[in-house]
């Protein structure tokens, strides 16, 4: 994990010039990391960039973490099929949550290895133009603190015996996700250019290649 302090990027509100975006925190608030163009506007990421301003005003000034070499780091594809409408609609409910400055949540994996100091990165968008929200994990919480809203009883994968209701939850550090191409990312840690994940799946670290 690393460590930056959050009031020096805060300050950096450039715009970066078509295929040169590297670390660069634009105007929408993502600290992105090897993003087109072309990719943000086909994957319309829901804008709700959490409110950074509020809490310099507010004079409280957290450190912005981004990944280390070593971390853990998980992805889930949030799909674009019809039958998964249910899981966009939480991961909307999620962004609204982190524009709001809320407490923001999700399930842990299928056999609850997720841990603090993880990350969860979103495959969002369509084929050929996926993103990933990445998001650090701050908190772990029990069974109890799962959304009302969330699926209990259906399993997230055909042919899983793993009920949803019996996930845990992680709760997200209060910051704006990293966005990395999803392309990017599966040709520098060697993944093949079709791979996608199947539920909640360790992947290879993009930080550590």
């Amino acid at each position: 994990m690393n460590t930056t302090t959050f009031n020096t990027i805060a300050k950096r509100r450039d715009i970066c010039e078509p295929n040169t975006i590297s670390k660069c925190l634009p105007n929408r608030g993502a600290l992105l990391v090897s993003v087109n163009y072309e990719d943000i506007e086909e994957t319309k990421i829901p804008n709700s960039v959490f409110n950074e301003e509020q809490f310099v005003e507010e004079g409280k000034i957290p450190d912005t973490v981004t990944p280390g070499h070593n971390d853990t780091i998980w992805v889930v594809r949030i799909s674009e099929r019809k039958n998964a409408a249910n899981m966009r609609r939480d991961y909307e409910f999620l962004k609204t949550s982190i524009s709001n400055g809320d407490k923001s949540v999700w399930d842990k994996d299928s056999k609850n290895r997720m841990k603090k100091g993880d990350w969860l990165g979103f495959i969002v968008g369509p084929n050929k133009h996926e993103l990933v929200d990445l998001y650090y994990i701050e908190f772990e919480e029990n069974t109890e603190s799962r959304l009302s809203h969330w699926n209990k009883n259906e399993p997230y994968i055909q042919n899983s015996n793993t009920l949803p209701k019996s996930r845990e939850v992680v709760v997200f550090k209060k910051q704006s996700s990293i966005i990395i191409s999803w392309s990017e990312w599966r040709h520098k840690v060697g993944y093949k250019e079709t791979y996608i994940p199947m539920g909640t799946t360790k992947a290879k670290n993009y930080w550590n290649y």
